[in-house]
């Protein structure tokens, strides 16, 4: 009790869908961390705001997986879940090989 592990991967680079009450807290830690992390969300206002920081913003869910090491998905609805996976710009169409873990 009270003692802490840090772990350490080293640089990892991540996609992250939804830049939310949850997701831009925790996409911002990773990116203060020093990884790279690339981003989709649909408000243009927060994936400026994003940039603005010093995160890349991608422009659609598979340009957000395209070439990482991990993706993480924070979205508010399920709606909003099943547009990612299964919208006309199906991310997980171009992560061959690896499909979501809850499948």
């Amino acid at each position: 009790m009270g003692h802490t592990r840090a772990l350490s991967f080293g640089v990892v680079t991540l996609g992250w869908l939804g830049l939310g009450a949850m997701g831009l807290p925790m996409a911002r830690r990773l990116l203060a961390a020093g990884h790279s992390v690339q981003a989709f969300d649909p408000s243009p206002d927060k994936a400026a705001m994003w940039g603005s920081i010093g995160g890349q913003s991608r422009a659609t869910p598979a340009a957000v997986v395209e070439g990482v090491d991990v993706a993480a998905i924070m979205v508010a609805t399920p709606q909003q879940g099943e547009q990612a996976f299964f919208g006309p710009d199906v991310s997980v169409a171009v992560w061959p090989g690896r499909p979501p873990a809850s499948w």
